[in-house]
């Protein structure tokens, strides 16, 4: 609701949040110990202080630091919950910080003007970097100080478990699945795995672009429901289908928030959309290894905002109170008919 909220009005962080609130994966997972529900609700923290920040009026300079250390502070969280997220912050960063100097530079005429305010502008984002990387080491030295006392190295997390999934999400013979027990011999490390990955792929090029194609589909086009529990009566299917609604909304609520501008200027939808766009778009990391629904669902937040925002869009433009309600009664009608007939 609150990055809704801030991104872009209040009936789109309200519908976003009620859709999240019966989005099957968020209800039926909660029973799992994984890391993924809780990923997404540090990423969720992260999202709204990020966007507190950069899209709404000033605040009181000790609250605004505060705030930057907590971004710090739930990066590193989010870091050690899912470690492909380190490379996620920089990359929202970078995006912000390029925003800002081209506002600045369609914004001033002058050249000096131009220059000072940009001059300005790289120092905040210099101050703003040392108090993320402050909130950031509050949580991860007592992380690395316990890797150095258990393994001898001073790391952020033993790099173990990426090794093992990227090496069998491509193994040709299992189509890119793990499988138990698995016969066959590991590698060992990163660089024997790569090596090892490399050899497959000179061997049979086109199978294993195959694969890497197959693995699109494996992460996105399923809700995360392993063991195919229904939910409320509503069978897999209908909830994958629910699921698959979501994210073609998504990608046409970021197109159209890209598409909105104010002027001259970068709108405040524009801007969350790129962050929330980056977020959904990041997941795409999971591809080398074994891409599987469940890694998916720390993109569904940001996607469900978009698909709100969309949604919000479309019935603002339904005039009649009447014939909104008739259309929403329809689709209700219509999910009960298909979920009857699935089962």
């Amino acid at each position: 609701y609150f990055i809704g909220r801030l991104a872009f009005n209040r009936k789109t962080a309200l519908i976003a949040a009620a859709t999240f609130a019966i989005y099957p994966a968020a209800i039926i997972n909660t029973q799992h110990c994984y890391s993924e529900p809780f990923a997404y609700f540090l990423l969720t923290i992260w999202t709204t202080m990020v966007l507190a920040l950069q899209l709404r009026h000033r605040k009181n300079r000790r609250i605004r630091a505060c705030i930057w250390i907590g971004i710090g502070a739930f990066a590193g969280l989010l870091t050690l919950s899912k470690p492909a997220f380190i490379i996620l912050p920089p990359i929202i960063a970078a995006e912000l910080m390029a925003l800002s100097i081209i506002g600045k530079i369609v914004h001033f005429r002058s050249p000096a003007e131009r220059k000072t305010s940009i001059l300005v502008a790289l120092r905040k984002f210099v101050l703003r970097g040392a108090l993320i990387a402050l909130g950031a080491l509050v949580v991860l030295t007592p992380w690395i100080l316990f890797n150095k006392a258990a393994t001898g190295q001073y790391s952020v997390f033993v790099n173990r478990v990426p090794s093992f999934n990227i090496f069998h999400g491509n193994q040709l013979k299992t189509d890119g699945w793990r499988c138990y027990p698995y016969f066959g011999t590991f590698p060992g490390g990163t660089p024997q795995v790569i090596a090892s990955l490399l050899e497959d792929a000179k061997k049979s090029p086109l199978p294993f672009l195959g694969l890497q194609f197959k693995k699109i589909a494996r992460l996105w086009s399923g809700v995360w429901n392993e063991y195919h529990y229904p939910l409320f009566g509503v069978p897999l299917a209908i909830q994958s289908i629910f699921h698959q609604l979501l994210i073609l909304l998504g990608v046409i609520g970021l197109s159209l928030a890209l598409a909105i501008r104010q002027g001259k200027t970068f709108s405040r939808s524009f801007s969350a959309a790129v962050v929330l766009g980056t977020i959904a778009i990041f997941h795409f990391v999971y591809i080398p290894f074994e891409a599987i629904s469940r890694y998916a669902i720390t993109a569904m937040p940001s996607l469900i905002i978009l698909a709100a925002f969309v949604i919000n869009r479309a019935s603002g433009q339904i005039e009649s109170r009447r014939a909104l309600a008739g259309l929403l009664g329809f689709a209700v009608w219509a999910f009960f008919l298909i979920s009857v007939s699935g089962n």
